[in-house]
C-alpha cells in the first residue's frame, strides 16, 4: 500500500492505510492466476507482497511509485490490496486504465456512497471468502488485525477465475 501525496486534496485517514496482507491471502487468492500474466501491484507499502508473488513464479510489477500518475508499459491485471483513505479516487483511477482487476476491499466499506455509482455501472464481481484475512501493521509485524474483506473483481471472467478463486476460499 502507498502513500499517496497529492497537494492539499484531504484523506479521510492515511496513518489507517499502512497494514500489510499476509501470505497466505496471497497464495489463495494467485492459487488460479494463469503464471503467463503480468501482475501489476501498485501499492508498495513494504514491497513484501511483490516479492512473495515473484517467489510464486509471477512476473510482477511492483515498483514505489504513484498509482494515480503512473502505470507499466506492459501489465494484464492489478491484484492487490490498496490504501482506502481515498475510494473514490482508487475506483476512478482502476477504472481509466480498463482492465482488469482484483482488490481486497473492507466489506464495512462495500455500499458507501463512494462505491455505489462503481457498483451499478461496471456489474462487479463480488467474492466474500467465508474466514477473516489478517493484515499486519508495517511497523510491527507481530501487530496482526482481522478484518472482513472481499475481492472486488472486474473483467476476470474470461479467465474462468471467479469460480476457481470463490472454490478457493470456501
Amino acid at each position: 500500500m502507498f502513500k499517496h501525496q497529492r497537494g492539499n486534496q484531504k484523506q479521510s485517514d492515511p496513518t489507517r492505510d499502512d497494514y500489510g496482507t499476509n501470505m497466505e491471502v496471497w497464495d489463495t487468492i494467485f492459487k488460479d492466476i494463469p503464471k503467463d500474466k503480468i501482475i501489476w501491484m501498485p501499492f508498495y507499502m513494504d514491497g513484501k507482497c511483490g516479492d512473495y508473488v515473484r517467489s510464486l513464479g509471477y512476473q510482477v510489477v511492483h515498483e514505489k511509485k504513484d498509482f494515480y500518475k503512473w502505470q507499466p508499459d506492459k501489465w494484464d491485471i492489478i491484484i492487490d490490496n490498496p490504501p482506502f483513505s481515498d475510494k473514490p479516487m482508487l475506483l476512478s483511477r482502476l477504472h481509466q486504465l480498463d482492465k482488469p482487476f482484483i482488490i481486497l476491499y473492507p466489506f464495512v466499506s462495500f455500499y458507501q456512497i463512494a462505491f455505489r455509482p462503481y457498483d451499478i455501472r461496471y456489474n462487479y464481481k463480488i467474492i466474500t471468502p467465508r474466514k477473516r484475512f489478517s493484515f499486519y501493521k508495517t511497523n510491527n509485524k507481530n501487530n496482526y488485525t482481522f478484518s472482513d474483506t472481499i475481492l472486488i473483481c472486474h473483467n476476470i471472467d474470461f479467465w474462468n477465475l471467479e469460480r476457481k478463486i470463490n472454490h478457493n476460499f470456501l
